[in-house]
């Protein structure tokens, strides 16, 4: 994902992303979490970050940080979001994996290159979510 968008989903809800692995990003001297993931997904990570905030809030845990629940993995695979949580508590865990289902199952229709309708495709082990334009200019750079 682009650094730019990154950072707008970790300033968006910041405990939720507070997670610092190797593969965690710097920008303006913070430490940001990095999506394993093309742009094109921004907007369903936006909203599962929503979602999981509202959760939080209805579940009135907003003022325990240490209960708030963290991404662990946020990736692309076999063509899908893969969006991993924890969650130190149990009242918000049905909420975590119904949101991470609801953004794995949009992500199967949805480009990840642009964020257009798009369709899970498949080429000898290759997945990916694309729509015509960009698996048009996909295969246009890999095989000319």
């Amino acid at each position: 994902m682009k650094l730019e968008d990154e950072v707008k989903i970790n300033r968006l809800y910041p405990e939720l992303y507070r997670f610092a692995s190797a593969q965690s990003v710097v920008a303006d001297d913070d430490r940001v979490f990095h999506f394993q993931c093309h742009s094109g997904w921004y907007r369903i990570i936006y909203d599962f970050t929503v979602e999981v905030a509202d959760a939080v809030r209805k579940e009135g845990l907003g003022q325990f940080p240490d209960v708030h629940p963290v991404v662990v993995v946020a990736k692309e695979k076999f063509g899908v979001l893969v969006l991993v949580v924890s969650s130190p508590t149990n009242q918000l865990k049905p909420a975590l994996a119904a949101a991470s289902k609801r953004a794995a199952d949009r992500s199967k229709s949805i480009c990840e290159m642009c964020g257009l309708l798009g369709e899970l495709l498949t080429d000898d082990g290759c997945y990916r979510v694309r729509c015509a334009h960009c698996e048009a200019n996909w295969r246009d750079r890999i095989f000319t």
